[in-house]
C-alpha cells in the first residue's frame, strides 16, 4: 500500500541527506521504484527541508548497534561504513522491510579488501544465527532442512582465524585465496556461536539442505560425493541429531 512505502521512504529520508537533496531537486525522480501518489510525494517535499536532520546523531545511535554485531568489520574498514546509509543495501532494507544487519553486511562484504568481506561475511552470518527463532517448525515427515540458527558461508581461507585476531586485538592478518566452507552455528540454547571448517563434500549435503530436501535426496548427494550409502546415512542421521538439520 501507498502509506506504507511512504512511511518507509520518511524513514530513509531521516537518515540519508544526499537522498533528501535529490528528493527536493527532483522528487520523482528521487524515488523512482517506489509506489507513491502525486499527492504523497507532494507532502514529503512540503516539509521543510532542515526537519529532516533535526536528530543528527539518529545515524551515529544506528551505526552504534551495528558495531556491537560488526566489531571487526568496523574495525578494519571504519571509512566504508560512513557511507552506509546511502547505499542501495541500506534503502532497499528499509524499503523492503528487510534486515537492516544483513544489509550492513552484504555492503561491507564489497570492500575491496577482500579481508573486510570475508569478516563483514562472517559477522553477518553470526546476526542471523544468533537472530534465528527459538521455536524450530519440523520438516515434513521425510525431509529435512538446514535450521535456521545454521549458515554455511565460503569464504578465504583463514578467515575463521582472522576473525578471532580482530576480536582479541591482534591485528588483521593476510588471507590465502584459495577458499574454504564454514558452519556458522548457534548453540542452543544459548547465544554462542561457533565457526567450524567443513569438508567441501559436508558443505554441498548442507547447501542441498538450504531449501529443505528429502532424505533421500540428502543421501544420494552423500553418494554421489564418494560416501558409501550406510555412511551417507549415518551422516545424516548424525547432522539430525545434532540439530544442524531440522
Amino acid at each position: 500500500m501507498s502509506h506504507v512505502a511512504l512511511r518507509r521512504v520518511a524513514i530513509r529520508l531521516l537518515y540519508d541527506p544526499d537522498l533528501v537533496d535529490r528528493l527536493y531537486a527532483d522528487p520523482a525522480g528521487a524515488l523512482v521504484g517506489v509506489e507513491l501518489s502525486p499527492d504523497e510525494l507532494t507532502w514529503l517535499t512540503a516539509v521543510p527541508r532542515p526537519a529532516w536532520r533535526t536528530d543528527p546523531d539518529r545515524s551515529r545511535r544506528l551505526m552504534a548497534a551495528l558495531h556491537d554485531e560488526f566489531p571487526a568489520t568496523l574495525q578494519l574498514a571504519p571509512a566504508r561504513a560512513t557511507h552506509f546509509f546511502g547505499s542501495p543495501q541500506f534503502h532497499g532494507a528499509i524499503q523492503d522491510r528487510g534486515s537492516v544487519a544483513a544489509a550492513f553486511g552484504s555492503y561491507m562484504a564489497q570492500d575491496s579488501d577482500p579481508r573486510v568481506g570475508a569478516l563483514a561475511t562472517l559477522e553477518a552470518a553470526t546476526a542471523a544465527v544468533r537472530r534465528a527463532p527459538a521455536a524450530v517448525a519440523p520438516s515434513p515427515q521425510g525431509h529435512r532442512r538446514l535450521a535456521a540458527y545454521a549458515r554455511v558461508v565460503r569464504v578465504p581461507q583463514g578467515s575463521a582465524t582472522l576473525l578471532a585476531a580482530m576480536r582479541s586485538g591482534q591485528g588483521a592478518p593476510e588471507l590465502d585465496i584459495e577458499l574454504e566452507d564454514l558452519l556458522v552455528l548457534r548453540v542452543r540454547p544459548s547465544t554462542e556461536v561457533t565457526i567450524e571448517s567443513l569438508s567441501p563434500e559436508l558443505a554441498t549435503v548442507l547447501r542441498r539442505a538450504e531449501a529443505g530436501a528429502s532424505v533421500e535426496e540428502l543421501v544420494r548427494v552423500a553418494c554421489a560425493l564418494g560416501a558409501e550409502d550406510d555412511e551417507a546415512t549415518g551422516l545424516i542421521a548424525q547432522l539430525d541429531d545434532d540439530a544442524v538439520l531440522v
